[in-house]
């Protein structure tokens, strides 16, 4: 453990190499922030933030959950590359990542845990000077000592309990600003947070539940049961029923087809979503404040991304579970270059239709990944590296020809436990795509293929794989660049009984 000071480093420290802030929003679909174009304000610090920074439309994850996207951001390689899929979620030490690069150049490292996935013992914490695992609080007299002489645990409690729980999203913005300030050195530092406030069951705390809809109900029955007894009255739909709603949020209704959900249920599902996204966005704006006001800014550059997107009745199905459609895959990827001019120049080059990269250009439309952070971090804080076969530094010159998705086989009962007659989803994986600029293929285990102009079809509604010549090209590029999935099978099997329930929870046991 790292000792605590109240200085904060010289803002001239390091200045021949950027600070970098990697924050993933977990769980974020691009279609759901304003910095996109949705609607509904809900990131107007990120929106803010985009105004100066570079806005790529067209970023996917690798994968379409938290372990193996995190996996592929940390090495730059695909889940067939390190073999981090089905029943294996540890990264192979053969393998560096992005903090074991930054470290070995000489940066600060701090990191958080993302839920119950990405933990120690799996790679994730490699390189990291101080890495700070929430799941791992336990309802004990000896970490009761040890929460109270953290000021920053006995802050999250007393939050949790005012204004409801927030998935530790305020621990982690405060362990960081304070980490920020501890112990500075001559040294540059690599900081990476995962925010995981939007993940299903998409309860934020007051008053962000009920800041796009009027139903702010409980997650748990017997809270809304006390309520009601106290005097409150029962909260309901015009069109729909408050119970179904939440069972669409905890449960699985959709992926087992026991629940056929009203518009209106659906609404109030994606904006207590909507609120969770805003809760995280004023984090974000907490830590860039904390930045500026040290003079840090200046001389950091800010990644703002997701590891997947969500579903909300997408193609039948829900949360994040099953599939490779793009509103898993779309992430959104907002980088803010330092203000500093050589690093700027650093980071020039031209995309494949002649437009020069640079801080000069806000928005992006070509393809990019969550692999190419990799070499993109590690060149920004002159690491040295072997750069992954399919990464790319998103400021060099060249562009992707093809991406790629992959995700394992995963059990079906988290499902089978509330709907018992589900058996399985042909979205199931194992599953493999690949895309290039206008068109993706999604090939099954069972070699069954869909196709879809991504381009045109952004909400992949009509399959065309049965007319297009183009599935036989794409086809060829899946098996000629990346190894065929397992079936290995995803099996969670642990003798921590907290680290159980939240993984159950979470609905991944």
């Amino acid at each position: 453990m790292t000792k605590k000071q109240t200085t904060v480093p010289d803002s001239s420290v390091g200045m021949d190499r950027p600070n970098v802030l990697l924050v993933v929003l977990d769980a974020v679909r691009p279609d759901h922030l304003s910095t996109y174009g949705y609607g509904r304000k809900t990131d107007p610090f990120l929106s803010t933030l985009a105004e100066n920074s570079l806005v790529f439309e067209n970023a996917f994850a690798n994968s379409n959950w938290t372990p193996t996207s995190h996996a592929a951001l940390f090495t730059g390689r695909l889940p067939s590359e390190t073999g981090v899929y089905g029943d294996t979620l540890t990264i192979p030490e053969n393998y560096p990542t992005i903090p074991e690069r930054l470290s070995s150049a000489g940066y600060r490292t701090f990191g958080t845990a993302a839920g119950v996935h990405i933990r120690s013992g799996r790679g994730f914490e490699r390189g990291f000077d101080a890495f700070h695992e929430t799941f791992r609080i336990r309802p004990s007299a000896r970490f009761l000592r040890r929460a109270l002489a953290d000021s920053e645990a006995v802050k999250q409690l007393v939050y949790s309990l005012v204004r409801g729980h927030d998935n530790y999203t305020y621990y982690k913005t405060e362990r960081l600003k304070r980490w920020i300030g501890t112990d500075p050195g001559d040294d540059p530092f690599f900081a990476f947070v995962n925010f995981k406030t939007a993940h299903h069951p998409y309860d934020p705390p007051r008053p962000y539940k009920s800041l796009f809809s009027d139903v702010d109900r409980p997650p748990i029955d017997v809270i809304e049961l006390l309520a009601e007894k106290l005097g409150r009255e029962p909260q309901s739909l015009p069109e729909g029923d408050i119970d179904r709603v939440r069972r669409i949020s905890q449960e699985y209704p959709l992926i087992a087809d026991t629940i056929d959900p009203t518009d209106e249920e659906l609404a109030t599902v994606k904006a207590w979503y909507d609120g969770a996204i805003r809760y995280m966005d004023d984090r974000v704006a907490d830590i860039v404040g904390h930045l500026r006001e040290h003079g840090l800014l200046e001389n950091t550059c800010v990644v703002v991304t997701a590891d997947h997107g969500e579903q909300f009745g997408d193609h039948g199905l829900g949360k994040h579970r099953y599939s490779l459609y793009d509103e898993l895959l779309r992430v959104p990827l907002v980088v803010r270059l330092p203000e500093r001019t050589d690093i700027q120049a650093s980071a020039e080059g031209q995309s494949k239709d002649g437009t020069p990269v640079g801080k000069s250009v806000t928005r992006r439309s070509e393809m990019v990944s969550l692999i190419d952070l990799f070499p993109t971090i590690v060149n920004l804080a002159k690491a040295e590296f072997e750069c992954p076969r399919f990464a790319e530094d998103l400021f060099s010159a060249t562009d992707h020809e093809y991406l790629f998705a992959e995700v394992g086989r995963k059990p079906a009962s988290p499902v089978r436990r509330h709907h018992t007659e589900f058996t399985d989803t042909p979205q199931n994986g194992p599953l493999q795509s690949v895309r290039d600029d206008s068109w993706k293929l999604i090939r099954r285990a069972d070699d069954t293929q869909e196709l879809y102009n991504w381009r045109e079809d952004t909400d992949e509604t009509t399959d065309l794989a049965a007319t297009s010549s183009e599935v036989d090209r794409l086809a060829s590029v899946l098996e000629s660049s990346v190894t065929p999935l397992g079936d290995r099978i995803y099996d969670e099997t642990v003798s921590d009984e907290r680290l159980q329930r939240q993984l159950e929870d979470m609905g991944y046991l």
